[in-house]
């Protein structure tokens, strides 16, 4: 499975020497690797943005204009964000911490360290966002329930900044930072406000 099509699938999980058997999501923006992707995306964003403030500021109060696209390119050479790995050996699963006296699967998994898991999955539908047409979605969570949606937020997230960036500096940098392509963004729509 690729990008989009992991969003909300779960892999069941049992512990040895106990029958108890619990669903629990995957949830990709939590690995490492995508967790550094996201700060140094932040980071860039982040840093851009204030920049543009900065000058907007000098343009209009000292009259000093700082070429942008110019400014970006020449320091954001050695800062560009690293590109996603296409695959991983990690499987990242939220699994909820409760009291140790609680005899639920998932405080038994925490207090089971060294022990050896069964994991069967990729499981369900998923969200099957590939399925989703032009048009509007509502998403209503609550408490673990937001778990499946944690990936959908973060692609969500990488598509605006992409947007901002194309719009911004161009869609040549806008692509340094995001491989669209890639992870599936370029077929995803989303509204970015001014």
């Amino acid at each position: 499975m690729e990008g989009i099509d992991w969003f909300g699938k779960y892999f069941q999980v049992k512990l040895e020497h106990n029958d108890k058997r619990r669903l629990y999501t995957i949830v990709n923006c939590l690995n490492q690797d995508n967790i550094k992707f996201r700060q140094q995306l932040l980071g860039n964003f982040i840093s851009i943005y204030h920049f543009k403030q900065i000058n907007e500021y000098f343009k209009h109060v000292q009259n000093i204009f700082i070429n942008f696209p110019e400014f970006v390119s020449t320091n954001f050479k050695n800062g560009k964000v690293d590109k996603m790995p296409e695959y991983s050996d990690n499987l990242k699963l939220c699994i909820k911490k409760y009291k140790p006296e609680e005899k639920t699967l998932s405080s038994l998994i925490f207090q089971s360290l060294n022990k050896q898991l069964y994991v069967k999955g990729p499981l369900g539908q998923g969200l099957q966002i590939g399925n989703i047409g032009q048009g509007k979605i509502a998403i209503i969570v609550a408490g673990t329930g937001v778990l499946p949606f944690l990936d959908l937020l973060n692609f969500m997230l990488q598509k605006v900044i992409y947007e901002v960036a194309k719009k911004e500096i161009g869609k040549q940098f806008a692509d340094q930072q995001i491989d669209i392509h890639n992870i599936g963004l370029d077929k995803f729509f989303c509204l970015v406000c001014e």
